[in-house]
């Protein structure tokens, strides 16, 4: 720890070691408990890096984390998507959390990166008070089919070949490299969806699809609003659910806008904030 103003000790704030693991993964489990263990692994296993991890020590304890994700935004500029943070319960009170936000903040500011992130739930007035102003829009649409047509096949798709089609995003957009979108399709995999090519009758796209109790969610597709009324019924009897729900770019002239997520800086972005790992 280092000793600050008016005598009070801080936390050091660094880049994680891969020997660090371990405990991150227990302190993962505090954070969010309701994420199961084969959950845990599937990030550690393929998202984890050490390089671009924050931790929060108090002496030798980790005591807090933030993920930060690597990309580059369409137009060029890099990014961080900051993750699945948070400070352990018994260090909580202490100002940690806003001392390690105002940290990675500063950070991306020297090196001209941008810093985006998808606040919980009870999150988004403390994330503003830290400077992050800049707001992701998006539109939800909702469909509740009564009949599909045979014409619309749902195929596999590889990651290569979604990144290829994704194509034609706002500016501030997230560009994930193939890696990164090899583990989206896992992570929808692995809560029963899966990354997908809808094709024919005139239509050609694709979809990240979560499958979740009463419907599924397409967290990304590149298919329109009226090429979702053509095929959702063909996507909801593959699911077996009543019901699909979407989330299109803020540039679609249907469905229900809301915010996405937050941007360090002020205004709103023209980006669309999809594909954030959030399961």
């Amino acid at each position: 720890m280092l000793f600050g103003k008016e005598g009070v000790f801080v936390p050091e704030i660094r880049k994680a070691e891969k020997e660090m693991e371990r405990e991150l993964k227990t302190l993962w489990r505090l954070l969010y408990p309701e994420d199961s263990g084969e959950y845990i692994e599937l990030f550690f296993r393929n998202r984890f890096l050490p390089e671009e991890t924050a931790v929060v020590l108090e002496g030798e304890r980790i005591c807090g984390v933030m993920y930060m994700l690597p990309c580059v935004l369409s137009g060029g500029r890099k990014a961080f998507y900051a993750y699945a943070g948070g400070i352990h319960p018994a260090y909580r009170g202490r100002g940690y959390f806003r001392l390690l936000i105002e940290t990675l903040a500063r950070g991306c500011t020297m090196r001209n990166a941008a810093l985006f992130l998808v606040p919980g739930e009870n999150l988004w007035d403390f994330y503003r008070s830290a400077g992050f102003c800049r707001e992701f829009w998006r539109k939800a649409l909702v469909l509740a089919p009564e009949a599909y047509g045979d014409e619309i096949k749902i195929l596999p798709c590889t990651a290569k070949e979604y990144a290829a089609m994704r194509t034609g995003l706002p500016k501030e957009t997230p560009l994930w490299d193939v890696a990164a979108l090899e583990y989206a399709a896992k992570e929808a995999a692995f809560g029963g969806g899966g990354m997908i090519r809808v094709k024919g009758g005139g239509i050609d796209g694709t979809a990240l699809v979560t499958k979740r109790e009463n419907d599924i969610l397409l967290q990304e597709t590149t298919l329109t609003a009226a090429e979702l009324h053509f095929a959702s019924g063909t996507l909801c009897r593959a699911w077996k659910v009543p019901r699909l729900c979407a989330h299109l770019s803020a540039e679609e002239k249907a469905g229900d806008a809301e915010l996405s997520g937050l941007m360090l800086g002020e205004g709103v972005s023209p980006g669309h904030l999809a594909l954030t790992l959030i399961y």
